[in-house]
């Protein structure tokens, strides 16, 4: 091969990859760029608990709630523990304080809890612990997403010695 010829086959490798290099930054700025415009899913559902207790309740003795938002996966596990059992229990414990909204309430009182849930949360599940109530229907209740999403509020009326979910 002759000089020139190789000087100009040098010339179009270089050319090559220098085309080679743009395509791929360019392809790769399309690929950012379409990111995000594409929809984003949002990451979490903002709910509203507005618990109403009457008077009185569990027999004028603060009456401890818990409120559980986590996946399919713990919310099995957390099942899995009654209501009797749950507040003893360290499973409780380790929750994060994402998962887990830790209150008590008294006679007559009203609390209003928000509760910042996950996309991929399977459920809430409201946790009380009466003092002369064992009856797990009585100490629980579990809300799912009704067609793949929470409603924006749910009430909650407490009674004497039972939780009920009102809307």
């Amino acid at each position: 091969m002759d000089e020139q010829s190789m000087l100009h086959t040098g010339i179009d490798l270089m050319g090559a990859r220098r085309n080679l290099v743009n395509f791929v930054k360019w392809f790769l700025v399309g690929m950012v760029l379409s990111g995000c415009a594409a929809q984003a899913r949002p990451k979490y559902t903002d709910v509203s608990l507005s618990l109403q207790a009457d008077a009185p309740i569990n027999d004028g003795v603060l009456l401890p709630i818990d409120v559980i938002a986590v996946n399919e996966i713990k919310a099995d596990a957390v099942l899995s523990v009654s209501p009797e059992e749950w507040f003893g229990n360290d499973m409780r414990e380790r929750l994060t304080s994402e998962e887990i909204q830790k209150f008590a309430i008294k006679d007559g009182g009203n609390r209003i809890i928000d509760v910042r849930v996950p996309s991929e949360v399977g459920r809430i599940i409201v946790y009380a612990d009466y003092e002369n109530t064992s009856e797990r229907e009585r100490q629980q209740i579990i809300i799912f997403p009704g067609k793949d999403r929470f409603k924006s509020n749910y009430s909650i009326r407490i009674q004497k010695n039972r939780l009920e979910l009102t809307q």
